[in-house]
């Protein structure tokens, strides 16, 4: 079709052109949803995306039988914007649904076009990239193996497709064949778009690889994607490349220091090493209860610049570190993997200068419990959670004098078993809640600081605990009760109203408990949200929601509703949405 070859060539006028002429007449149409959202993601235009993404996701029947295509495009579609974003949304939709079109294919082979399995194929493969689960790409790599020289709708050429999966079979000279394959193919057929991702993809398995002449060769191929996705407008392709760029000129330049160093002191062998403490002279133990998204990415920086770091976690993530180490990726593009001292028993590492608290609210009396071994006596629990209750609660188990509250403006999460991706690091803030400038903040702060982390200390920490408590509620209570985005919430008057409203009642019964909020914090927020917040935005809770996970309703809007009762304080609008989400507080929808 028009729509696709424009895609395939990175005609992106054309291709749009021809999209919104075909939706004009089918606005349900796979045939032109699927490729749109993937144009818009591939140019940089998520939120553009996303409302074609929504529209593709809104014509999924329930059940695969009723048509099947659409759930094979779909769990293509998943995978592969999750490749051009960094961001792994909603892959266990793709997962079930390319799964379901696989089971309905056993049940009823005549019921399902071969193109449909082969979608799904596809689907499974691009996941099994995603999860580096070797056993599922070498299964799949078998199904794909006879679709050489040909391309996958406008997403992905079979033999990228191949390479990446060998790859993740640890299989690099293999992989390098596929990737010489997919360039020649591309450049052929004049595939431009998909050359530039191929490149790229090609330089990153040569960096890992790292034979003889690999360095070299993945900076030319760096060079060749950058040209192509900077004059097609492919903006997350541009950022990713210069990235990587960065990354192996640095290394380069650390080679050559480390040649230099190893001659000057006459040894063997080099090892360029950051400038280290004198004997750890100011090095904190430190635990890290809860070693996801956030603890992962604050122990890491911590261990990597010079603290004693041990992470308490537990199942596959907890083994994956155990066996691996952990993996920490910036949103810079920089990555790092430390050889890192992991344990689900607190009790093998002892006292601890500082039990960071990294926990979901609903897990916040039981880690307390967990992590009693590694208080002594000048321990400090520093929790960074959402709530405003935490300090009360961890010291019913830790004894008075231990909180160190926190706020952090940092989002990540564990993209697979012992690796984090960091979307946004911003500014961690820690304080105590009498407003003292004490001497073990400034120590908390020096550490955090030195190990590259945006960090302050605040005197006004109780109010601003209160400011993103009334943020969180507010906007998460309209986002969830809308089932919409920022965008949509801000756009409808009654909507907009609807989230004023929650946020004042927030700041009424902060003010009952000594919190020094402005009258006009609401207004300022919602002011703040529509200038700077983007129209895609759903908060914490609504994502939990929407994959089944368990909330943190009791600990954000029941808490609203617990502390106005007790102030004689009516909160009807929090009352509202905590009880909507009642049902749904340990995942799902309970059923009697």
């Amino acid at each position: 079709s028009i729509l696709s070859l424009s895609c395939l060539e990175g005609n992106w006028n054309k291709g749009r052109e021809s999209s919104d002429q075909g939706l004009e007449v089918a606005p349900r149409d796979s045939n032109h949803l699927l490729p749109r959202a993937l144009l818009e993601y591939g140019t940089g235009e998520p939120t553009q995306g996303e409302i074609y993404l929504d529209r593709l996701l809104e014509a999924m029947p329930r059940e695969a039988f009723d048509n099947p295509e659409i759930f094979a495009r779909i769990s293509m579609a998943l995978p592969a914007i999750a490749r051009i974003t960094g961001l792994p949304n909603r892959l266990e939709i793709a997962k079930t649904a390319a799964e379901q079109v696989i089971a309905e294919r056993v049940v009823s082979e005549q019921s399902v076009r071969p193109i449909t399995i082969l979608n799904a194929r596809v689907a499974l493969a691009l996941l099994a990239v995603h999860n580096s689960s070797g056993s599922s790409a070498e299964k799949q790599y078998d199904h794909l193996l006879g679709q050489r020289g040909t391309i996958i709708e406008t997403m992905i050429s079979v033999d990228r497709l191949l390479a990446l999966l060998s790859q993740t079979m640890a299989n690099l000279d293999q992989a390098a064949a596929h990737f010489e394959d997919a360039l020649a193919f591309c450049r052929k057929a004049g595939y431009q778009p998909e050359l530039a991702w191929t490149c790229c993809d090609y330089a990153d398995m040569l960096k890992e690889r790292n034979a003889e002449g690999d360095h070299a060769k993945a900076i030319t191929l760096l060079d060749e994607s950058l040209a192509i996705s900077s004059e097609l407008g492919m903006r997350p392709l541009t950022e990713r490349v210069l990235s990587r760029r960065e990354i192996l000129k640095a290394q380069e330049v650390r080679d050559q220091n480390c040649l230099a160093l190893t001659f000057r002191l006459g040894q063997d062998s080099g090892q360029f090493m950051r400038p280290a403490r004198s004997k750890n002279e100011y090095a904190m133990r430190i635990a890290i209860m809860g070693s996801g998204g956030l603890g992962g990415y604050y122990g890491g920086m911590l261990a990597r610049a010079g603290e004693v770091v041990t992470f308490i976690a537990r199942g596959a993530h907890l083994e994956a570190i155990r066996a691996d180490g952990l993996t920490v990726k910036l949103p810079s593009g920089e990555e790092f993997t430390l050889d890192a001292k992991a344990t689900n028993d607190s009790s093998e590492i002892g006292p601890v200068d500082l039990a960071l608290f990294c926990v979901k609210t609903y897990d916040t009396d039981a880690a307390a419990e967990q992590i009693r071994p590694t208080v002594g006596p000048e321990t400090m629990i520093a929790s960074i959670q959402n709530g405003v209750d935490n300090g009360e609660r961890i010291e019913k188990f830790s004894g008075a004098g231990h909180f160190v509250p926190g706020v952090s403006y940092v989002n990540g999460l564990i993209e697979k078993p012992g690796v984090i991706f960091v979307r946004s690091a911003h500014m961690t803030s820690f304080g105590e809640m009498n407003g003292s400038l004490t001497p073990r903040i400034e120590q908390l702060v020096k550490s955090f600081h030195h190990a590259g982390i945006d960090v302050e200390s605040r005197t006004d920490m109780q109010s601003f605990l209160w400011e993103k408590f009334v943020a969180i509620c507010g906007v998460g209570g309209a986002e969830i009760l809308a089932r919409q985005s920022m965008g949509p919430v801000l756009a409808t008057p009654e909507t907009k109203d609807l989230l004023v409203g929650l946020l004042q009642e927030v700041v009424v019964v902060a003010h009952g408990v000594g919190a020094n909020l402005s009258p006009e914090l609401p207004d300022q927020l919602v002011e703040f949200a529509s200038n700077n917040v983007p129209p895609t935005h759903r908060s914490s809770m609504f994502l939990d929601l929407l994959e089944e996970k368990r909330l943190e309703v009791e600990s954000l809007n029941g808490t609203v509703v617990r502390l106005g009762r007790e102030q004689g304080v009516d909160t009807p609008l929090n009352f509202a949405v905590y009880a909507a989400l009642k049902p749904y507080e340990n995942g799902g929808l309970e059923t009697l």
